[in-house]
């Protein structure tokens, strides 16, 4: 008999199936600060604050967990003073690395200075913390593959702006 030991012929229920979710609630803000921000949360207790910042609540877009279970990873949230950004890369946000510049391009960069023409990069992000913890891949044991569901990213070439859904038809891409 197997007292106490693993029974090999049962496939256990990954625990973040059971764990406790909040609500990734999306908001909009448009005109010059036009961003996409996403928050994890269960109430909308601070949305007030949130539409005297000039954002409007669009919906939940999914559900994140409350701590890392069953294989979850951190969803990081950045910022750089015009958009919101989210990845579960703690290093994306910043971390290209530098292309080398040849001569022509060191020459070309200084005389662009020089006269001005050289465009204003965009702010660097600023670590904003954790949103919530979510699967970059299909989870070994889910019983239930249709509850877990890409989180998609966007990005708008023209302002920058990123923004994520689940709803692959919202963009119309598909």
């Amino acid at each position: 008999s197997n007292q106490g030991g693993n029974n090999n012929n049962i496939n256990p229920v990954n625990p973040a199936f059971k764990a406790k979710r909040k609500a990734l609630r999306r908001y909009f803000r448009s005109g010059d600060k036009f961003d996409h921000l996403y928050v994890a949360r269960n109430n909308n207790n601070k949305d007030e604050k949130l539409k005297k910042s000039g954002y409007k609540f669009e919906g939940i877009e999914g559900h994140l967990l409350h701590k890392s279970i069953g294989g979850a990873v951190p969803l990081y949230r950045f910022y750089n003073k015009q958009d919101h950004f989210y990845t579960t890369d703690k290093d994306e946000a910043n971390g290209q690395p530098k292309k080398k510049k040849n001569l022509f391009q060191k020459a070309a960069s200084a005389i662009g200075s020089f006269f001005g023409w050289n465009k204003k990069k965009p702010q660097p992000y600023k670590s904003e913390g954790i949103t919530g913890y979510c699967f970059e891949n299909k989870v070994e044991g889910a019983t239930d593959q249709a509850e877990l569901v890409a989180l998609r990213r966007y990005k708008n070439k023209a302002n920058g702006d990123h923004f994520y859904t689940t709803n692959e038809n919202e963009i119309g891409t598909s």
